[in-house]
């Protein structure tokens, strides 16, 4: 696949672009964090995801729907260079964190 340069100063833009319809289809499907009218589940950056959410099977159905999208523009999620964190009174206790393709 071709895609947009290394470290090039439109790469991050372009990148936005191309993946605008992985965010309209998260917010039409109310996947993520909304504050008020404005949708926060979901931010881009470069070559970089994140996913905000109140619940881990939202978070998961979250990454179901990237893994689907992505996967349309041969594109894929990486779980060597993902990571997962938990904030709040309840982070320490024991999970199963979310996968994608069902691998841990």
């Amino acid at each position: 696949m071709a895609g947009v340069r290394q470290g090039g100063v439109i790469s991050p833009a372009l990148f936005s672009v191309y993946l605008d319809g992985l965010i309209t289809k998260l917010a039409g499907d109310k996947l993520g964090i909304c504050y008020g009218n404005q949708y926060l589940g979901c931010f881009l950056y470069a070559d970089d995801i994140i996913l905000l959410s109140l619940t881990l099977k939202t978070l998961q159905n979250m990454l179901d729907v990237c893994v689907i999208m992505l996967r349309d523009l041969d594109l894929l999620l990486l779980i060597s260079k993902s990571s997962f964190s938990r904030v709040g009174a309840r982070c320490n206790n024991p999970i199963i964190p979310p996968s994608i393709n069902n691998d841990q």
